[in-house]
């Protein structure tokens, strides 16, 4: 899988996580809210009907438009019916009601009895609701704390993915790729992870297993240097800042081979320059070593003054 795909991947998970996340506490406080107030609502119509219809089953004889308003509040009240015990009561005050107003204690005593229960059933409709809201926040809060750490949980698994799939893979290519620049030739570079990680990987590979080949430049100027010796008379030798003989026309060389002496009048030359024997300064320190005349054909140390 390639890196860009790895990253889109991680993202995706936390974006759908997240939303989950969001629908479902939204959902809930949608779903929770209206139940609870229909509820509220439809047993407080109830209610209030129960007390208008108390209010005016006990209203004096004289008053005419009592028994009216009632049947109007006893007509909401069947009306507005949320309980499955209510119509039984609203029966029995059907009944009675007429012989309630007509001045029948009995009547208006069965009347008021089934009127409280019909109020009690509202109020305990209400209650059971609220206790429904309750349970219902109280399992709205889990649910949110689940998916919370749902959450928490795909993005620390998002996390050890990129990791494992991603960070440690180009890691071991970079630690890889730095031992080999060190110079250690046993080093083998990793090729696992992402695609771009495997390639890279195999690159360096290739790369280490090619031969250095000289830079065409390097090769240019070593080929002139050469050229400049040869033309130098006599025994001429390049001599770098620790001693060591960096190149040597034909007639230097020849010397070398013919008497191994040479090499230590070299660098008595390069240290105290003695007599008959010439010594100049070059940048980077490197000094031309120049033998007296004849030294390719009868080579011979210079003494030490």
């Amino acid at each position: 899988m390639r890196i860009r795909h790895e990253i889109s991947f991680a993202w995706a998970v936390l974006v759908v996580v997240q939303a989950l996340t969001l629908a479902g506490a939204v959902g809930l406080l949608a779903r929770m809210t209206p139940a609870i107030g229909r509820i509220m609502t439809d047993n407080e119509y109830s209610i209030e009907a129960v007390e208008t219809m108390l209010v005016e089953v006990g209203a004096p004889a004289h008053d005419e438009g009592a028994r009216a308003r009632f049947e109007t509040a006893l007509a909401a009240a069947r009306a507005n019916v949320t309980e499955p015990d209510e119509p039984e009561r609203l029966d029995r005050i059907e009944r009675a009601h007429a012989a309630a107003f007509e001045g029948n204690p009995i009547a208006r005593e069965q009347v008021v009895g089934a009127l409280r229960e019909l109020s009690r059933i509202n109020r305990r409709a209400m209650a059971e609701a609220a206790a429904r809201a309750s349970d219902l926040g109280r399992t709205g809060a889990w649910a949110a704390a689940v998916l919370g750490l749902v959450s928490i949980a795909s993005a620390i698994g998002v996390a050890r993915r990129l990791e494992r799939r991603v960070v440690d893979p180009v890691e071991s290519v970079a630690a890889a790729a730095s031992a080999i620049g060190a110079g250690d030739v046993h080093r083998r570079c990793p090729a696992r992870g992402p695609s771009e990680v495997v390639a890279l990987g195999h690159g360096i590979e290739a790369l280490r297993g090619r031969p250095t080949a000289e830079p065409p430049r390097e090769r240019d100027e070593r080929r002139l240097l050469l050229a400049l010796l040869d033309g130098v008379s006599g025994a001429a030798f390049l001599v770098g800042p620790n001693g060591a003989i960096l190149h040597a026309n034909v007639e230097g060389t020849r010397a070398l081979l013919e008497e191994p002496s040479v090499l230590a009048a070299i660098r008595a030359a390069w240290q105290d320059a003695p007599a008959d024997w010439s010594h100049t300064p070059l940048p980077d320190g490197v000094s031309l070593v120049r033998a007296p005349a004849g030294l390719g054909m009868h080579p011979a140390a210079p003494s030490r003054a």
